[in-house]
Order: structure tokens, then sequence, then C-alpha cells
């Protein structure tokens, strides 16, 4: 999303249990915390990318369909560079957790570091 033109949020299709839109993980002292949380953080992270919701529901689409990183049912591996985690003494590097736990720990960076990641779709 760091480095897209636009932002298309899918609000039309059905709702479908255990996905990433409705979970977000941070570290915890006691390991990996499970947060519900619904409103956009682009704000916090100063992200400039024009936001929209789609208006009814496609199933093929012309847009880059990132769709499929909302499935939780298998926990997703990606290359992503480390960054500090405050429990990372405890726990080592909590790789996969919510977008919230990079904002905690790199705060101002925290664009910069996901416009250098790359996401294969």
């Amino acid at each position: 999303m760091a480095k897209a033109d636009k932002i298309t949020l899918e609000t039309q299709d059905n709702y479908q249990k255990q996905t990433y839109r409705n979970r977000a993980y941070i570290a915890h002292s006691n390991g990996k915390l499970l947060l519900n949380i619904l409103n956009t953080i682009a704000e916090l992270i100063a992200l400039e990318t024009p936001i929209t919701t789609s208006s009814v529901f496609q199933k093929n689409t012309q847009l880059q369909d990132m769709r499929h990183l909302a499935n939780c049912k298998k926990e997703p591996s990606y290359d992503f560079d480390t960054y500090h985690q405050v429990f990372e003494g405890n726990h080592g590097h909590i790789e996969n957790l919510s977008i919230l736990d990079l904002l905690f720990n790199e705060g101002p960076n925290t664009l910069n570091y996901l416009q250098n990641q790359t996401l294969e779709s």
C-alpha cells in the first residue's frame, strides 16, 4: 500500500470469518497479542495515497488484487527486513505482526520502512 498510486478497499463482498480484515497482532511482554481494529492508521503513518472503497463486488478486477492477503487461515511468510521490537530480547523477532507494532516501534520511519519492502502479489 505504501508504494501504490491509489488504494481501493473492497467493501461490497460477503463478510468472511478468519481474515486479517478484523485482526491485528502486536508484540507484548507475553508474546504475540491479538487486537481487533477497524479504523485506518493511514494518517498516523502520513500515507498520502488516495483511498477509496468499492461500490460493487467484482470477483475479477483490473486492479492489482491483494484481497488474498486478508486470509489468515494460513500464516503467510514474507521476506521483510526486521525492525527493532521492544520485547525482542524476550521472544526474538516476531514476524507477521500488525502495522501497529511497526508504528509503535519505528514511529515516523514507518512509511519509509514500508516503501522499502517488496510484497509479491
